[in-house]
């Protein structure tokens, strides 16, 4: 099984990057490089999915959209996080 989730990464005014998966909002990383963020926010969302799993909790949908005020940030990128999860239920590397 795979699980694609939007992820929006911003660059703050304080210069670190800020990534945000909107369809799950507990997940929040800032961090001082790009690859850095995204490496981040896809181990904190494999986490997610796998804690979710193990207690049989719901897995929620991905956004159909976001928006994106750009007044406050000077940089936006916006990507898919990918996340394969076996038969069993357990994340694959």
């Amino acid at each position: 099984m795979m699980f694609k989730y939007t992820a929006k990464i911003t660059l703050s005014l304080e210069g670190d990057y800020v990534l945000e998966i909107p369809a799950i909002r507990s997940i929040h990383i800032r961090s001082a490089s790009l690859p850095d963020v995204i490496q981040r926010g896809e181990y904190e969302l494999r986490r997610y999915l796998e804690e979710q799993l193990r207690h049989g909790e719901n897995i929620p949908d991905d956004v159909p959209e976001i928006l994106i005020k750009t007044d406050d940030i000077s940089e936006v990128v916006v990507l898919k996080l990918v996340v394969f999860v076996d038969e069993s239920g357990f994340i694959k590397a």
